[in-house]
């Protein structure tokens, strides 16, 4: 009776594609308004400002680059720590062919990437309100093409 042996090997591109992949999601810089101040961009992955009543912290977290294939839906993510506050979400579309977004106030919303035949750039702004500080982040989706068969 013949035995065929079981190798791993097949899927060392799919693993090492994985990993690549994870790489490319960093976390982007957030913007900060305040009414009394101007505008402030953060540098770093998370943009802070700490409240004269509360005295903690918020800040507002997104992904700066997802992919998605056209036609599929893609979640836009966002991490929001509002200091122990109530806050309004609202994402909205600021570049690219015109999508609709689903749950556009809360901090997952979606969005159904358009058929392309190119990649296409879509960015989107999420502004968070609370107790009168804004907090806003973009995030871009990349829509890519089908392949032709």
């Amino acid at each position: 009776m013949m035995y065929r042996r079981f190798t791993l090997l097949p899927l060392l591109p799919l693993t090492l594609a994985t990993f690549m992949l994870l790489g490319c999601n960093k976390n982007q810089p957030v913007e900060k308004t305040t009414p009394v101040t101007s505008t402030a961009a953060a540098e770093g992955s998370a943009a802070s400002a700490s409240s004269a009543s509360t005295n903690t912290a918020a800040w507002l977290q997104v992904k700066e680059k997802e992919y998605g294939d056209s036609g599929v839906i893609v979640t836009l993510q966002a991490k929001l720590d509002g200091g122990g506050r109530e806050a309004t979400i609202q994402w909205r579309q600021v570049d690219g062919p015109s999508v609709t977004l689903i749950n556009a106030q809360q901090l997952q919303a979606q969005v159904v990437v358009p058929q392309v035949e190119e990649p296409t750039r879509l960015t989107f702004e999420i502004t968070a309100v609370s107790r009168g500080e804004t907090l806003r982040a973009r995030q871009v989706v990349v829509a890519l093409p089908l392949p032709v068969r």
